[in-house]
């Protein structure tokens, strides 16, 4: 196994390297204490579009991990260039970089590097200026999908997208769960192969000791994600060779401040988001519905806010994390509640402001919303918020392909019609690409007024911000037009008409 591996990573040398032109960035300047990432022919593309009929917005953004501060993500808007400059007060920082949607790379940056992405033949090439790197120390994630993957799509990439990748002529909610189940064992698989492929690339000199490091600290943390589980063994060589005082769970999560470094890494963060999750999974019970179950978050924030077994910082990050999924979840009194709970134990958190202007404390912007409805007439979600001033507004997102939207539109139609002496309005908001499939939809199916396609969900900032990722989904705003709930409860809920009402009642 390992001899092909070193075959196959001497056959790919040549195919990398000729990518990484460095000369007309020879001159670039990067102040000790900071990173430099240059963007170089970069195409944008607006939507992706996949064999099971599926459509995307395909959405490109580089986040650096500045874990335990603050996260800053990098959007890209249109096709161009641009420099990116970064203050960097530590050894390291773990750059991920999202390409049109679904490709992921992560690159290991120190400071005082220039990072060059050339995406001249429509995949993000990286190079290093003013830097000494080896050969797969940039394009790691290039070679792994050329040698695991043969360049088709990644098992990790499937599980992070079902969607795109199921067969929609079966009920979806078990066709879901299928590509889930699926790609989980093909991602342990590929995980433990390409730790072998690590432990390859070290012992041919062809990656620096210390992106080898990272890489294999990454993997570590992953795999005992999957290992939480109960799904995987520790039993390769490479996880061996990870510090022997990471021994078990509790010493590695328990208040040892030591473990603070690892908060570099998002393979830790993820896994630290597991760990919490199987600790308290018998005390924090499930909100369930037909087609939505999360758990109650709140019970979650208040579990981990009275116990001390996390460190300062990471408590902070995981508390930041739980509050936004209550911000997504739940009404925003109840929010706003948990913000100030936050605020008040984190008075100087960097936090504080990416909660109240990205996690949508504040009124959302709808002025981008493109609709049109039936007859092809055009309008706007914004006209709609004015039409109905005054009135609560229940959002439903579905599509005609979704049959779990199409199953409860019985119950939205007959609670909108107990709801019609109150000011409320239910819309309808499809995200269908074929214009024919959701008009055909609408009349099959006997919607109503306020029945609207969305017709410029690729590049809609609104979508962006309510982080439309599934559907059916369900939103409410109130009589101001304010955010009241990212994520309402379903028409077929026992608790939509009780919050709708008494929201109308104000």
């Amino acid at each position: 196994m390992c001899r092909n591996l070193v075959i196959s990573i001497l056959f790919l040398i040549p195919v990398l390297s000729c990518t990484n032109n460095t000369e007309k960035f020879d001159n670039q300047k990067v102040e000790a204490n900071s990173i430099v990432v240059i963007i170089d022919n970069y195409d944008s593309k607006s939507k992706l579009n996949f064999e099971n009929g599926i459509t995307i917005p395909a959405k490109t953004l580089l986040e650096f991990n500045n874990y335990p501060e603050l996260s800053t993500k990098y959007n890209f808007k249109d096709s161009r260039n641009d420099t990116i400059s970064l203050k960097l007060e530590k050894s390291f920082i773990e750059v991920y970089h999202r390409y049109n949607t679904i490709w992921e790379f992560k690159y290991y940056l120190r400071p005082g590097d220039t990072l060059i992405l050339d995406y001249a033949d429509d995949y993000p090439f990286g190079s290093l200026v003013n830097s000494k790197s080896k050969k797969f120390d940039i394009n790691y994630d290039i070679m792994v999908n050329r040698l695991i993957y043969n360049d088709s799509i990644p098992a990790k990439i499937k599980l992070n997208f079902p969607m795109a990748f199921m067969n929609r002529s079966n009920d979806i909610r078990i066709e879901y769960q299928n590509v889930i189940n699926e790609n989980k064992i093909k991602s342990k698989a590929a995980l433990i192969e390409e730790t072998q492929l690590l432990d390859s690339l070290n012992d041919n000199n062809l990656i620096n000791t210390t992106y080898h490091k990272n890489r294999i600290v990454s993997n570590y943390f992953d795999l005992l994600s999957f290992k939480i589980e109960n799904e995987i063994k520790e039993s390769y060589e490479s996880i061996k060779k990870f510090p022997n005082n990471i021994i078990g769970f509790d010493s590695l999560i328990l208040s040892n401040r030591t473990f603070d470094s690892l908060l570099n890494y998002s393979s830790y963060l993820n896994f630290i988001d597991k760990y919490i999750s199987e600790k308290y999974a018998n005390e924090i019970p499930n909100i369930k519905s037909k087609n939505s179950n999360y758990e109650d978050y709140r019970i979650l924030y208040d579990s981990i806010s009275n116990n001390n077994f996390l460190s300062s910082k990471t408590k902070e990050i995981v508390l930041y994390e739980t509050l936004t999924a209550i911000i997504k979840n739940f009404p925003n009194t109840e929010a706003k509640e948990y913000y100030n709970y936050f605020k008040r134990e984190f008075n100087e958190s960097r936090f504080l402001s990416v909660l109240e202007d990205e996690h949508q404390l504040n009124q959302i912007n709808v002025d981008d919303i493109e609709l049109i409805d039936v007859k092809s007439n055009k309008t706007s979600l914004s006209n709609l918020l004015e039409k109905y001033k005054g009135k609560v507004l229940y959002l439903d997102f579905w599509a005609s392909w979704c049959k779990p939207c199409i199953e409860v539109m019985p119950d939205s139609k007959t609670v909108a019609d107990s709801l019609e002496n109150y000011d409320i309005e239910f819309i309808y908001l499809s995200i269908d690409e074929n214009l024919t499939a959701w008009q055909k939809a609408t009349a099959k199916h006997k919607m109503g007024r306020n029945n609207f396609l969305i017709k410029n969900r690729s590049n809609s900032n609104f979508l962006d911000e309510i982080k439309l990722e599934s559907i059916p989904r369900y939103l409410i705003l109130d009589k101001s037009g304010k955010t009241y709930q990212l994520n309402a409860p379903g028409p077929n809920s026992k608790e939509l008409i009780n919050t709708l009402v008494n929201l109308a009642s104000k």
